[in-house]
């Protein structure tokens, strides 16, 4: 090794002496190496048996570099409700995000939206008032930090594992939304996630019910407004107005308009209502849907009646008050000399639920001047009162698993005070007359009234004029007043 590390040219007596110094260099690091062993030997041999090395400090935690719902919300409006919202507008910049409960995932929600404004200028046939979607849907997280809004498949439904695994197959969840998670609450069990655009957006399809070719129309999201926020322990109120651009060039109709839907976000109850199979020879109101339990039945079909959850207070009393009334309020447009007809109209109903046992099922309210709720706010009954579209409508919208009807309003257009909506020629060709308005997803059966009542409302205002001071007590307004009372009260039939 030596020979190697000076060559093999080296002379050989120079070779002997570095061997010989090396040896001598490791005789000396043997005596160093033997000396220091010795050293530490006796200092452990002087030291206490029971000597341990000092603790160590314990480690401080990893300080989260993840900000929390709070961290992120402390300069937005807390709004605390059925979801917590929170809002910030800075200049023209709105944010709002929703709070969503782990608990609430997989639970049904319902999103029903109304127009909370007419198009009477335009050729859509949307109005004030109109049921525009009822939305059930369902929170989902992923594992990419986000969740879905997802929209059940209801019209096909089973309580089978099997079948269940066989329908989310064949007919999948629609998905409404996918949002990001902005932040986490874990000592609340909650996330964070930005609603504007979902308010703001077309969630309800409202662009197809506007198509209309040139004379349609077609939202601007980027002018589109959240203009109203309430939050309940059991509801959410968004009121958003849309701008709304013609498709092409008609002159007869406004390049831009307006346009409020209020939308109602709550969680669908659970309670121990239970569901009526309705007959299909009566004219009844129903959630449809398929029933996959029994797969070798001819007949799937199963029709749920829509009805109100009316009981009594006191089940052994032979009279009783509801648990909860059925609450209607007159819009306060409605023009006072009216109002007791529109109050008399509904509550002639309640001599029906006296017969079964309840008494004053139906109460009649008078929204006040200065109220602060709308009337498509959906929270309340109410008695409409519009104009530009001369008909009267029925609008209940029912909990689309078991048919209870959750809230209900009803249209009455002021043509219905003076004489009548169609030309007086009904009076003399009755089948000529405007067809009745086109049948929506909320009243599939046809009805005669509105052609019926008007042409007997015209015969009887002109017998009326010709047998003037006939009968001095029973004037034009006191046969109005007939004619409304009998149109609410059949409109309230529907519901």
């Amino acid at each position: 090794m030596i020979n190697g590390f000076l060559g093999e040219n080296v002379p050989v007596f120079l070779r002997v002496r570095y061997d010989t110094r090396i040896m001598n260099f490791g005789r000396l690091l043997v005596s160093a190496f033997c000396l220091v062993s010795l050293a530490g030997t006796q200092a452990m041999a002087q030291a206490p048996a029971t000597a341990t090395p000092p603790p160590a400090a314990p480690a401080k935690p990893a300080e989260s570099t993840e900000k929390t719902i709070d961290d992120l919300t402390k300069d937005f409006e807390k709004i605390p409700g059925v979801l917590t919202v929170y809002r910030q507008k800075k200049g023209t910049t709105d944010s709002i995000w929703l709070e969503v409960p782990d608990a609430l995932l997989g639970k049904l929600m319902l999103l029903q939206a109304t127009a909370g404004t007419g198009l009477a200028e335009t050729a859509s046939p949307i109005f004030h008032g109109q049921p525009i979607a009822d939305t059930p849907f369902k929170f989902q997280k992923t594992e990419g930090n986000h969740l879905l809004a997802l929209q059940p498949n209801l019209d096909h439904r089973s309580t089978k594992p099997e079948t269940v695994r066989t329908i989310a197959r064949s007919f999948p969840d629609s998905i409404l939304a996918n949002f990001e998670i902005k932040a986490r609450q874990e000592d609340r069990h909650s996330s964070l996630i930005d609603v504007k655009s979902f308010f703001t957006g077309d969630v309800a399809d409202i662009n197809a019910q506007l198509d209309g070719g040139a004379s349609g129309y077609t939202i601007r999201p980027d002018l589109s407004y959240v203009d109203q926020l309430k939050n309940l322990p059991e509801n959410l109120l968004v009121r958003t107005v849309y701008t709304l651009n013609r498709r092409g060039p008609d002159p007869s109709t406004p390049k831009s308009v307006p346009f409020a839907v209020s939308y109602l976000l709550s969680v669908l109850p659970e309670s121990d209502y239970r569901p009526r199979i309705g007959d299909s020879r009566i004219g009844y109101f129903t959630v449809n849907f398929e029933d996959l339990d029994d797969q070798s039945s001819r007949d799937r079909n199963v029709n749920y009646i829509q009805r109100w959850d009316i009981r009594k207070a006191d089940p052994k009393a032979a009279i009783s008050v509801p648990v909860k009334p059925i609450v209607f309020w007159i819009d306060n447009a409605v023009p006072p000399q009216y109002r007791s007809a529109v109050r008399d109209g509904l509550l002639m109903y309640n001599k029906a639920f006296l017969k079964l046992g309840i008494k004053d099922a139906i109460q009649v309210k008078q929204m006040p001047d200065d109220a602060d709720w709308d009337i498509a706010d959906l929270r309340y009954n109410v008695i409409r009162w519009t104009t530009g579209m001369p008909f009267a409508i029925a609008l209940f919208r029912a909990n689309p698993v078991t048919g209870q009807i959750l809230n209900a309003c009803i249209n009455m257009d002021g043509g219905f005070a003076s004489a009548g909506t169609y030309e007086f020629e009904s009076i003399f060709d009755p089948m000529s007359s405007a067809p009745v308005p086109s049948k929506s997803a909320f009243d599939p059966r046809h009805c005669t009234y509105f052609k019926d009542g008007e042409t007997q409302f015209r015969f009887g205002e002109l017998a009326l004029a010709q047998l003037g001071g006939l009968n001095p007590a029973f004037d034009r307004e006191e046969y109005i007043r007939q004619y409304i009372r009998e149109t609410v009260g059949h409109e309230f039939g529907h519901c």
